[in-house]
């Protein structure tokens, strides 16, 4: 699993910030391995690629939103920008 996302990291960023082990070191079962990913591996991802969740998805290969859902919840008093201020994508892991 860590050799195929770092693979694609690598092609989608470079081999500089590919994944390294130690964020699994504390990883015992699938509940701790989705703890590392949603509190460490993905945050890291959103870090690399600015935020664009369509590269955190491709290096995750996460075609069908499994891993990361976007979802629009504006805090109260922003729903209508008089600015032009584009709403930022909230996501949930």
């Amino acid at each position: 699993m860590l050799k195929a996302l770092n693979e694609r990291v690598d092609y989608l960023y470079d081999r500089d910030h590919t994944i390294g082990h130690a964020y699994f070191m504390d990883v015992q079962n699938l509940s701790a391995l989705e703890r590392a990913f949603k509190r460490k591996v993905i945050p890291l991802l959103q870090e690399y690629f600015y935020e664009d969740l369509a590269k955190v998805r491709l290096a995750l290969n996460d075609k069908e939103g499994l891993f990361i859902e976007e979802k629009n919840d504006v805090p109260k008093g922003l729903e209508s920008s008089p600015n032009g201020y584009d709403p930022k994508p909230a996501t949930k892991f």
